[in-house]
């Protein structure tokens, strides 16, 4: 039980700013099946601009 209340406390916190509601509901839209393209550990430093 006192696991519950403390996740329900994490999300109420993570929730009180608009802003992060926002970012954090695309992060779930995004994540659905079919909405990314996975990419290799090299895609991945390319894009972020790391040398291997």
């Amino acid at each position: 039980m006192l696991k519950s209340l403390r996740s329900l406390v994490e999300t109420v916190y993570l929730l009180r700013s608009p802003t992060n509601t926002i970012r954090l509901l695309d992060g779930i839209e995004e994540s659905k099946p079919g909405k990314i393209k996975p990419q290799t550990i090299e895609e991945l430093y390319s894009e972020l601009g790391i040398e291997q």
